[in-house]
């Protein structure tokens, strides 16, 4: 009740304004009726003006006017409702008015999503030699079923590993990608979820299976003692596990160590869109693999060349497997596997981006998880 009736006497002085500028109105009316008054004298009695000369606004006001009583008291009617409402005087304050003022040019934006244009899938088909890999543990390269992880007519496709293969299930999602034989990074593309690996000594690969090939070949998987499959899921926000040791869930029982090729981890991190890094050492040694900055400018050896992008050409000779920049290709990767979510403020992002890491930015993540 204290608080309404403090608001009530605040906001008086808004509703006398408002009392005496409608009288003012409806007087003028009644005199232009009579004509008494022209319609000139009747816009100037009813309109406003829209600015303020900077003396009516910050001058220093007379003293005659500042021990003027408010004109909401002459008038009888006014003077007696101020009154019934405990209120005698009104401070000398400025109305609340709205003030043209300079605004910074503001860009307005409208996202619009852009979908994929309608397709026909591609009809799911389990291959033999897929089959026959699951029997024996042996992958026959030259397979048709079996495709390089990163296609080989976008960019140098000797640099990759050849241990890391997409089966052509998982690869061939649409009509347009099986009539062209072969596939690309766009939004069909199939998330990586199943890894297939051998057990048999000197077979260190790695096959991502589609969904539909792992439902088909469960009942063989399990009773398998030549491959294992893995369940995997890249890691796309800090707080998440990483799965990348293939330890999170495994058919079959796995053995108790899991020795898995670090480059080809990397790689397939890549591919899968992972965002997060593990360690400090995965952030230093996928550097060197791309052939990108990883530390100061000055502190990089002499005849290199930094481009905008972060890639480090060298004049003589070769700091990488790359000949030119694969981060336009990789961001490409990410983008599709990100469907049009920025991934700027993560590892990845500042790997493509030409912002450097620091050993105390994994140390700092490393406290957290341990937590």
């Amino acid at each position: 009740m204290l608080e309404t009736h403090a608001g009530l006497k605040n906001n008086t002085m808004y509703w006398a304004q408002q009392g005496l500028e409608y009288k003012e109105r409806i007087n003028s009316w009644t005199r232009f009726t009579k004509h008494t008054i022209s319609r000139q004298e009747l816009l100037s009695a009813w309109l406003q003006p829209e600015a303020k000369t900077l003396q009516e606004m910050y001058g220093l006001v007379p003293v005659n006017e500042l021990r003027a009583v408010h004109p909401a008291f002459q008038d009888q009617d006014l003077r007696e409702k101020c009154r019934f409402l405990g209120v005698y005087s009104f401070p000398r304050t400025e109305l609340d008015e709205e003030q043209e003022r300079e605004l910074a040019l503001e860009v307005e934006q409208e996202q619009q999503i852009e979908r994929p244009p309608p397709t026909m899938p591609a009809k799911h088909a389990l291959h033999p030699d897929v089959r026959h890999l699951v029997d024996s543990g042996v992958l026959i390269k030259d397979s048709p079923a079996f495709l390089p992880a990163f296609p080989n007519n976008d960019i140098e496709q000797y640099v990759w590993s050849n241990r890391l293969f997409v089966t052509k299930d998982f690869a061939i999602t649409i009509e347009p990608h099986l009539s062209s034989g072969r596939y690309a990074f766009d939004d069909y593309m199939c998330p990586v979820h199943w890894i297939l690996s051998s057990t048999s000594p000197g077979h260190g690969f790695l096959v991502i299976l589609s969904p539909f090939e792992v439902n088909e070949l469960l009942p063989m998987i399990r009773t398998s003692t030549k491959v294992l499959l893995h369940i995997y899921t890249p890691r796309i926000t800090e707080a998440m596990k990483s799965t990348e040791d293939f330890k999170f869930f495994t058919l079959p029982s796995p053995p108790r160590t899991l020795v898995s090729e670090r480059k080809v981890v990397n790689q397939l991190n890549l591919f899968a869109g992972q965002l997060y890094l593990q360690d400090y050492q995965t952030y230093l040694d996928l550097c060197k693999f791309l052939g990108v900055i990883c530390g100061k400018v000055e502190e990089q050896p002499e005849g290199v060349t930094v481009q905008l992008d972060g890639f480090m050409k060298a004049d003589i000779g070769m700091l990488s497997s790359f000949k030119n920049s694969p981060l336009p290709y990789l961001k490409k990767l990410i983008s599709c596997r990100r469907k049009g979510q920025s991934f700027l403020a993560t590892d990845i992002g500042s790997i493509l981006h030409a912002k450097v890491l620091t050993e105390e930015t994994f140390s700092a993540r490393s406290l957290v998880d341990a937590a």
